[in-house]
C-alpha cells in the first residue's frame, strides 16, 4: 500500500471517529441506562482510545515505528491524554458520570495501542489491532446494554472478519509467502482468520456468553468470501 495513501485513508477515518466518538460520549443517558452498564463499559473505553491511538498514529506517521525518544510520541501521548481527561470532565456536564477509572481504562487503552507500535511495522501492527478489535469487540457485543441491537450483530461480525482476512491477505502477498501454490495460499489465508474466530468463540464462552448460529455463519461467510476476492484482486495486480 502506498504510503501517502495510507496516511490520508487514516487521517479520513480519523476525521470520521474522533467526532463520532465524542458525539456518542457527550448525549446524556437516563439513570436507568445508565446503571444497567456497570462497570462492563470499561471495555468500551479501553476499545475506543486502542482504535483512537492507532488511527492518530497511522495519520501522523505511519512509516516508522513508534519510539520513547521521539518528539512525536510524547506530542501524541500529550494530546490523547488531555482529551481522555477533558473527555471524562466534559461529560460531568451533561449529566453523564465522570468517573476516574473510566479515565484509567481510556489511557490503558494508549498504553496498549502504543506499546503494540512500539516493535511493530505498519502492516503486522495493524493486524494485530483489528484482531485485539474483533476480541474486544466480541466481549461488547454481549454487553446488556446494547442487546438491543444485537438484529445488527451478524453484520458487524460479517464486516470484521471481512476486514481482517482482507488484512491478512495483503500481508501473506506482500511477502510472497506461498505465491506459487493456489492451495497452500489459500490454506493460509484462511488459517488465521479461522484461528482468531476460533479464540473469540472460546473467549466468549470463558465469559459466560456465545455465539450464535448467525453470528457464526456470518463470521465465517466473512472469511471465505474475503479470501477468495483477494486472491483474485492481488492475482490480477
Amino acid at each position: 500500500m502506498n504510503l501517502s495513501r495510507t496516511r490520508k485513508i487514516s487521517l479520513f477515518i480519523l476525521l470520521l471517529y474522533w467526532p463520532l466518538i465524542f458525539t456518542l460520549t457527550h448525549i446524556p443517558l437516563k439513570t436507568e441506562f445508565l446503571i444497567q452498564l456497570q462497570a462492563s463499559d470499561k471495555t468500551l473505553h479501553f476499545l475506543v482510545y486502542f482504535i483512537l491511538s492507532f488511527l492518530l498514529y497511522f495519520a501522523a506517521e505511519p512509516t516508522k515505528k513508534l519510539s520513547l525518544k521521539s518528539k512525536k510520541f510524547w506530542l501524541l501521548f500529550a494530546a490523547l491524554l488531555f482529551y481522555a481527561a477533558a473527555d471524562e470532565w466534559l461529560q460531568g456536564l451533561v449529566g453523564r458520570s465522570c468517573d476516574f477509572l473510566d479515565f484509567v481504562a481510556n489511557l490503558t487503552g494508549v498504553a496498549a495501542a502504543f506499546f503494540l507500535l512500539s516493535f511493530l511495522s505498519f502492516q503486522p501492527a495493524l493486524l494485530l489491532f483489528t484482531a485485539v478489535s474483533i476480541i474486544i469487540i466480541t466481549k461488547a457485543a454481549q454487553m446488556r446494554f446494547i442487546g438491543w441491537l444485537s438484529f445488527i450483530k451478524p453484520a458487524v461480525y460479517f464486516l470484521a472478519y471481512a476486514f481482517f482476512t482482507v488484512i491478512w491477505s495483503r500481508f501473506v502477498c506482500a511477502v510472497n509467502f506461498l505465491k506459487s501454490s493456489r492451495l497452500k495460499w489459500f490454506v493460509v489465508a484462511f488459517s488465521f482468520p479461522l484461528i482468531l474466530l476460533f479464540a473469540a468463540v472460546i473467549f466468549s464462552f470463558f465469559l459466560g456468553n456465545s455465539f450464535r448460529l448467525p453470528e457464526i455463519i456470518c463470521s465465517l461467510a466473512a472469511i471465505f468470501t474475503a479470501a477468495i476476492v483477494s486472491y483474485f484482486a492481488n492475482r490480477s495486480v
